[in-house]
């Protein structure tokens, strides 16, 4: 439960899966709940469900958080892709991808210290940083999983969907199926399956690493879901319940 509604505000209290409260109102993608006698708070509606108790309205927290310390303990190291003088790739309205994978690394942040995680932010701000230097700070720390986000791009405008790609297969390649299968699942973009990535910050990773493709930002249709924040949440969440599910199973 936070202050505000958004993952920008502080979180004040954790729900449980079962408990029920009060609905005061909502705003978007978030449900203004009343906690107890002088607290109230706001919760993401898509970890509720509405019910109906004494004739008032009432939230229940779902089962997609259960489980909410799952992950307590693990140093998770985020990969916002690109920055400064690297923008990435350009969307078909013009878009910056180094932009949305920060703003999703932000979101995933957030989510991944209510469940309990260690977070390290490769860059936390538009600065440019060295394939190495990423691969460098993941080795500093005792790391459990190196998660480097990106978006994609096509001279195909239609192209569409989300990817995540692993290098060494098999434990890598097991998280990445993990956590695939639960971002589509968020956020109802297309799965393109699990794929081999030669890529410098997994290949040169010593660590438990994959790399996620959040869909095309030259697909007018996705850069324009991609933008939204609801959409960038639900991405953030997929990879949460993707590394839960793995550390968890």
């Amino acid at each position: 439960m936070r202050t505000g509604p958004g993952t920008d505000y502080k979180v004040v209290r954790i729900a449980n899966q079962g408990d029920t409260y009060p609905v005061l109102e909502k705003k978007g993608q978030w449900v203004h709940i009343q906690v107890d006698s002088t607290q109230s708070g706001w919760i993401a509606g898509w970890l509720v469900s509405d019910s109906n108790q004494s004739g008032s309205s009432a939230v229940s927290r779902t089962s997609a958080s259960q489980n909410s310390n799952s992950l307590r303990g693990k140093n998770i190291v985020i990969d916002a892709g690109h920055g400064g003088i690297d923008s990435g790739s350009i969307g078909y309205s013009g878009s910056l991808e180094k932009n949305h994978t920060l703003r999703t690394a932000s979101h995933l942040a957030s989510l991944l210290k209510e469940k309990g995680a260690h977070v390290i932010l490769t860059r936390a701000s538009d600065r440019y940083l060295s394939l190495n230097s990423r691969v460098a700070i993941s080795n500093s720390y005792h790391t459990d999983a190196f998660v480097s986000v990106h978006y994609n791009s096509s001279p195909v405008h239609l192209s569409r969907g989300v990817e995540v790609y692993y290098y060494k297969g098999g434990a890598d390649k097991s998280l990445a199926a993990n956590v695939l299968r639960n971002i589509s699942n968020e956020t109802g973009f297309p799965s393109n399956g699990v794929r081999f990535g030669d890529f410098y910050v997994l290949r040169e990773n010593p660590k438990l690493a994959v790399l996620v493709e959040l869909g095309y930002i030259s697909n007018p249709g996705e850069e324009s879901a991609i933008q939204a924040e609801t959409y960038q949440i639900r991405a953030a969440n997929g990879i949460v319940q993707g590394l839960s599910d793995y550390f968890c199973s």
